[in-house]
């Protein structure tokens, strides 16, 4: 489920792995019934080393997509943090000025009270 949740979240619909499973053809059928054992499990194999190319490849593009889609997220999170500290900073500069406006006028009100 978890793995589900991540593919919903970052990989696109496209890129998920639900497809229709391959029917065998008639031909296919009817070339299977005249092969021998050895030649059918030749043609076995070699099937299932199709399917297995055609899965990695499958597998490879998506996460290409998801580094994709990952290294853009960490463009706008770095541009957002950059953004966010540069607000910190005016504010924090801000407090600053603001204290020391305050210490003057209760300097100057002190001193006002002295004399």
């Amino acid at each position: 489920q978890k793995r589900r949740l991540v593919e919903r979240l970052v990989c696109p619909d496209e890129l998920r792995r639900r497809k229709p499973r391959r029917r065998k053809t008639a031909e296919e059928k009817q070339m299977m019934k005249q092969m021998t054992r050895e030649e059918l499990e030749a043609f076995k194999r070699e099937r299932r080393k199709e399917n297995n190319r055609a899965a990695a490849k499958a597998s490879r593009a998506r996460k290409k997509a998801k580094i994709t889609i990952l290294e853009e997220k960490v463009g706008d999170l770095l541009l957002g943090n950059q953004s966010l500290q540069e607000e910190n900073a005016a504010l924090k500069n801000e407090v600053a000025r603001l204290r020391a406006q305050l210490r003057r006028a209760l300097n100057n009100n002190n001193n006002n009270n002295n004399n």
